[in-house]
């Protein structure tokens, strides 16, 4: 989509009704945010990362065979 499309589109978007106009807005936001935003780790974000670290250095974790085999046996392609 050029640029001149999505301002001819943003434009019609005036004639829309309310309910329209607002659900626009919501989902570009979403977007945006999507896109643009800073994600920031809350505690249990931070939480689930310092296990996942552990089971790293723990040791804890499927090796390339072991990813290979159950994609074999569940039939789902190449992993």
């Amino acid at each position: 989509m050029t640029e001149v499309q999505i301002r001819n589109l943003l434009e019609r978007t005036a004639e829309w009704p309310a309910a329209a106009q607002e659900e626009l807005i919501r989902v570009m936001t979403d977007i945006e945010n999507r896109y643009s935003a800073v994600y920031h780790v809350d505690d249990e974000d931070r939480a689930a990362l310092n296990r996942s670290q552990a089971d790293v250095e723990a040791g804890r974790f499927a090796s390339d065979q072991d990813i290979k085999a159950t994609f074999e046996r569940f039939n789902l392609g190449r992993a």
